[in-house]
């Protein structure tokens, strides 16, 4: 099965503070939420990155002070070296490492990154069947891009330990139960689920 890596809103103009992370932070192996989280995004980069099948790696940011028409209408990577979304006020956290020749970075306007039908053409472009989320607001942003998949047909998987927002096991099962109403379809045969182990979770079956 072809696996999609999708890293929802990691980027400046967030709640949090992304952009002060680098990968000397990480390496120090700090407690801080934010840095523990960063790490694990950061890990699961680096699989996706390693993958002999060339996993697609994409971005999804929420620029609020891009003129959004004008951005919505392509994928958001040049053929040069420059980057809008590597530098500028909406520009990605840099423990990332975005390579801006390889993994395109979508905007969205509302909660629901496949509403821009860009990300969602370059997904089936490429034959991907299941994503594998990572992201801020877990029961935002990153639920609603979960619930635009599988009303997509995709798979999702939700990588618990790199989502900023951590959910207890009651959560886990709450936050799985409100997706399952939203898409009953999901639910047999079953496409949704939260995996705790990164490299299996990335790991092509």
């Amino acid at each position: 099965m072809t696996k999609a890596l999708v890293i929802v809103d990691i980027h400046q103009g967030s709640d949090e503070c992304w952009d002060c992370i680098d990968k000397e932070k990480i390496k120090l192996g700090f407690t801080d939420d934010t840095i523990v989280v960063a790490g694990n995004i950061a890990k699961a980069l680096s699989i996706a990155r390693a993958s002999s099948l060339q996993m697609p790696i994409v971005f999804i940011v929420c620029p609020y002070g891009y003129p959004l028409d004008q951005y919505q209408k392509e994928i958001m990577f040049r053929a040069f070296d420059s980057c809008v979304f590597c530098d500028g006020e909406y520009s990605l956290a840099p423990f990332l490492e975005h390579n801006h020749a390889a993994e395109p970075v979508f905007c969205k306007k509302t909660t629901d990154a496949f509403t821009n039908k860009a990300f969602l053409h370059y997904l089936q472009e490429r034959n991907v069947r299941e994503i594998c989320l990572a992201g801020f607001h877990t029961e935002c942003c990153v639920y609603w891009t979960a619930v635009g998949g599988l009303r997509n047909g995709f798979a999702v998987t939700l990588l618990g330990q790199c989502c900023y927002t951590r959910l207890t096991e009651r959560r886990e099962e709450y936050w799985l139960e409100n997706i399952l109403k939203e898409v009953p379809s999901a639910a047999a045969p079953r496409r949704i689920r939260i995996a705790h182990d990164i490299e299996a979770a990335l790991a092509i079956e």
